[in-house]
């Protein structure tokens, strides 16, 4: 199967080009409606200007070639060198409106097959006097090779010019007798001309377009090829490149590769070569499929489409809903309730009247009969509802993305989760998820979209912490955390993961500790020492779920040592967690490490306080030091130290790797500020130096890192582009952090002040 499009850049850009492309349809119907308005034409070329450069900006080349036509047509009729008529403006009309649509298709997951597009942008290139092949709009993936166990023919590379002008006199000869005759004897000496020039080929490039070539004379035999007038002008264009060849060209356009693999794409296979050709790039699945398969569903409707559409827009503002009602739960309004219900049902109502896939349909269904079950039930409205129908949110979330390809894996996640929201709806105990979706071997894709919601949740309890954590004295800011903790705890439980369900847990009686309890001033130090203590165990949480769901059994390990070091932290504040261990007195069964992959994020961190952690009295002996660590002089200038010489170099190692990720996704947000994956790492980099330095008690060079981290995850959020003072600021943290590595590698200590970059930070996100 050939790649996927990665729809990633395109939900970047898609929002400006629509509106760019709605403005040039407004302009469009005015002068269709008057004729005369035609020099007005000439504004919209900025718009399709724009639309061109962020299509070629994201890799679409035959949506490029499509809205390059319409700008050309535009500029002529705006100069009068097209005349403006009724019909040549409703051409123009229909092919915007053809490319939204088709834009929009690719973001619900249909693949980019750009040669659909051919039947609206006939006419546009018709208008201008000239003429378009479908071969034109075949953009299939040239990056395969020509097989190694070819046939060859190694000669002097200065015979080469020699031999392929007698290969051409043959093939001129032989195409001339097929083009008066239909000889299939011309068609076999073409053939075996080209193949004998693929022979004598040495670089892979050229090697591959003859060898395609050869396939392409076999498709001549064909009828569906032969009669193509495209065809003839393509056996010119070979002739022509073998006349390039002879004289010393050995380059292989793109382009005549790109039309040789058209014809071998719609002939049929009736040779082994042409069989060959179309399994090496995938010509099968690149031509548009009349026929849809089991998994794939046709927008056949413009109510289906505009339903679809209409779903998309409002999921995220119901998933948002749903998030505000499950922190408030116990609060949560009845308007608010009323109101998802409400939506949800109208969602529905459109599903049935308007979606022809029935899973998709399902899944809308039962969700909204889950809402209006918990409106009703408010004994219901806990944390595993909230989890469930934030899962089903998620779900319902892809298949819309996805519709015209729901696969059977998908399929069946939609199955198994109506099966638990049923159970929810009746009251029947859940299993835990990943028991519940073993049996389909979806438990990743599970965990992936509970996961999220951890992360989601931890971040809300981290600023809420930190805000407290500056201002003691500011205990109302906990009322953030203890909800969002609550959410974490059954979200572990749901996936039956115990380990980190009980530092949850932990945490949640620390939340409680700070905010409620007034004799902690006879606690001391040991009082204060503990807000450390839940910021590194919640920041270790926080690494641990982006491992989800295949996480190292290091990492597994590191976050049992530190599930006992909570529980010690917790003796040491004389907190009660007797729930959470068994008779004996022991901590509760913690369950089997996840599978380990090779990818997921560097777990040494996690695992460096292990070294301290060999008796109970290694916790306060830890905290102690945090004072020194972290001092600060009257300027606000901190002295940062790591706790030990090998944490040290744990953070070291890791930072070096972190920052030289940083310097290559900058200089790729530099050239496209709306490289997604640029972004999403760069947070993810400034994530693993916050988390880290924390850790290993670099606590300030944790809070600049923060400062980045918050103001990406806020720009994420609200689906902005990085301004040049965002990157600006960025590329300055990260040169400044690279002189700190190395300062602290140099003098095992750094100083810096933090607060200019917390100030930055939050002036940035002011400007978002």
């Amino acid at each position: 199967m050939p790649e996927a499009f990665d729809t990633g850049p395109l939900s970047w850009v898609k929002d400006e080009i629509d509106q760019s492309l709605k403005k040039v349809l407004t302009s469009f119907n005015t002068v269709k409606q008057n004729l005369a308005e035609f020099p007005a034409l000439r504004f919209d070329l900025a718009h399709l200007y724009q639309v061109n450069g962020a299509l070629d900006m994201v890799g679409l080349e035959g949506c490029k070639r499509y809205c390059a036509e319409i700008e050309k047509l535009t500029n002529k009729i705006s100069q009068q060198l097209t005349p403006a008529t009724e019909q040549v403006m409703t051409d123009l009309i229909t092919a915007v409106e053809t490319l939204t649509q088709y834009l929009q298709d690719l973001l619900n997951g249909m693949p980019d097959t750009p040669i659909k597009l051919f039947s609206t942008l006939k006419p546009i290139v018709e208008a201008q006097g000239e003429t378009l092949d479908e071969s034109e709009l075949f953009f299939p993936d040239t990056d395969h090779s020509a097989p190694k166990d070819l046939p060859k023919n190694p000669i002097e590379e200065s015979a080469i010019p020699i031999f392929v002008s007698e290969q051409r006199a043959l093939f001129q000869k032989a195409l001339l007798e097929w083009l008066r005759t239909k000889n299939a004897d011309a068609l076999l000496q073409m053939r075996d001309a080209i193949s004998q020039v693929q022979q004598v080929q040495v670089k892979n490039a050229p090697r591959t377009l003859w060898w395609t070539a050869s396939a392409f004379a076999d498709s001549l035999a064909q009828a569906k090829v032969s009669d193509h007038l495209g065809a003839k002008k393509l056996c010119r264009k070979l002739d022509r490149q073998l006349g390039n060849l002879a004289l010393g060209d050995a380059k292989a356009p793109s382009q005549l590769l790109r039309e040789l693999l058209y014809y071998v794409a719609i002939s049929d296979r009736v040779t082994d070569l042409i069989a060959r050709v179309k399994d090496v790039f995938d010509l099968d699945d690149a031509l548009p499929n009349d026929n849809l398969s089991g998994n794939e569903t046709a927008l056949s409707t413009a109510s289906e489409r505009a339903a679809l559409a209409q779903f998309i827009a409002d999921l995220p503002a119901l998933k948002d809903l749903w998030s505000n009602i499950s922190i408030a739960s116990t609060t949560a309004s009845a308007d608010d309730l009323s109101s998802f219900v409400n939506k949800f049902e109208v969602m529905a109502q459109a599903a049935q009247q308007n979606v022809s896939n029935q899973n998709l349909v399902k899944l809308v269904q039962i969700s909204a009969q889950a809402a209006k079950t918990l409106q009703s039930d408010a004994a219901k409205l806990n944390d595993t509802s909230f989890i469930e129908l934030a899962a089903a949110l998620n779900l319902l979330e892809h298949c819309c993305a996805h519709y015209q390809h729901l696969d059977a894996e998908t399929k069946q996640k939609v199955a198994t989760q109506a099966e638990r929201l049923q159970a929810l709806i009746d009251g029947v105990e859940l299993m835990p998820a990943l028991d519940d979706f073993a049996s389909s071997k979806l438990d990743a894709s599970v965990v992936n979209a509970v996961a999220k919601q951890i992360i989601d949740e931890l971040a809300q309890v981290e600023s809420a912490l930190d805000t407290f954590f500056r201002n003691p004295a500011n205990r109302a800011v906990l009322d953030d955390a203890a909800k969002p903790l609550q959410q974490v705890v059954a979200a572990f439980e749901m996936l039956d993961m115990a380990t980190p369900k009980h530092i949850a847990a932990i945490s949640a009686l620390f939340v409680d500790l700070f905010k409620n309890d007034t004799t902690h001033d006879a606690l001391g130090e040991t009082y204060k020492q503990s807000f450390e203590l839940v910021a590194e165990s919640l920041s270790m949480l926080g690494l641990y779920a982006e491992e989800l769901p295949n996480v190292r059994a290091e990492s597994e390990q590191a976050l049992a040592d530190a599930l006992k070091r909570m529980q010690q932290g917790a003796d040491e504040v004389q907190l009660d967690v007797s729930a959470m261990t068994t008779a004996d007195g022991s901590l509760s069964e913690i369950v089997s490490p996840a599978p380990v992959i090779e990818e997921a994020e560097p777990a040494e961190t996690m695992m460096a306080f292990q070294a301290y952690q060999d008796d109970s009295s290694s916790i306060p002996s830890f905290l102690s030091t945090l004072d020194d660590i972290a001092a600060t002089d009257a300027d606000g200038l901190s002295v940062d130290r790591a706790l030990d010489p090998e944490l040290q170099d744990i953070f070291l190692t890791e930072a070096e790797e972190v920052l030289a990720g940083l310097a290559q996704n900058l200089q790729a947000l530099r050239v496209n500020a709306t490289d997604s994956e640029a972004i999403n790492e760069v947070r993810r980099g400034y994530h693993t130096l916050k988390g880290s330095g924390r850790t290993v008690g670099l606590l300030a060079m944790g809070e600049v890192a923060w400062s980045v981290e918050s103001l990406l995850n806020q720009m994420l959020e609200r689906k902005v582009f990085a301004t040049s003072a965002i990157l600006s600021f960025i590329e300055k943290v990260t040169a400044d952090f690279a002189s700190w590595v190395a300062e602290l590698f140099e003098k095992d200590r750094v100083s810096l002040n933090a607060a200019p970059y917390e100030q930055q930070s939050k002036q940035l996100l002011s400007e978002l």
